[in-house]
């Protein structure tokens, strides 16, 4: 039992002496007072952002097709009125014999 348990220390062992040496390599990288490059990212410390589409990044376009579905949402709901062309040519459907839209009087 004692032979694998001295391997594992000797391990044990390198790889803390091998962290020891990284960490004073680091400290004599910082005395050297050269500061790194700030690259795009750390400069606009935007974090997580949702990607953005085309009409997203335009204002403008994003409100004319706004606009544009809202035309679209009420000339679904609303009948435009239409100008009178001419004198009265009757009904451009016909008439239909079995429709009455008027109120029946008792």
């Amino acid at each position: 039992m004692a032979g694998w348990m001295a391997e594992k220390q000797a391990r044990l062992e390198a790889q803390w002496q091998h962290m020891v040496e990284a960490n004073v390599a680091g400290e004599a990288a910082v005395e050297g007072e050269v500061k790194r490059n700030v690259n795009y990212q750390i400069l606009k410390n935007r974090g997580l952002v949702p990607k953005r589409t085309k009409e997203q990044r335009n204002p403008r376009v994003k409100r004319r097709n706004r606009y544009e579905q809202a035309k679209k949402k009420l000339n679904s709901s609303v009948t435009q009125v239409r100008a009178l062309e001419g004198n009265y040519g009757g009904e451009a459907t016909g008439i239909k014999a079995h429709l009455s839209r008027s109120t029946r009087f008792k």
